[in-house]
């Protein structure tokens, strides 16, 4: 089954999930990553973040991502 990846900034919009997923939450990249089960959403996160570095201070978070929690029916 493809996958699509996607990054985006929301920091100045909320959150509403669909009925598909149940929570989501915001975690530090490290964090994310160690929650992440599939290699192919492991790769897509770390590819955001090495795409994302030069652009992060080194004084600030190293970034926040949402984590979903997706509702098996």
């Amino acid at each position: 089954m493809p996958q699509q990846a996607f990054g985006v900034e929301l920091s100045q919009h909320e959150i509403l999930l669909s009925d598909e997923h149940t929570e989501f939450r915001w975690v530090p990249y490290e964090d994310a990553a160690r929650m992440l089960r599939w290699d192919s959403n492991k790769t897509a996160l770390w590819e955001l973040h090495e795409r994302l570095r030069p652009f992060l201070a080194p004084d600030l978070n190293p970034g926040l991502v949402s984590i979903e929690s997706v509702r098996l029916v």
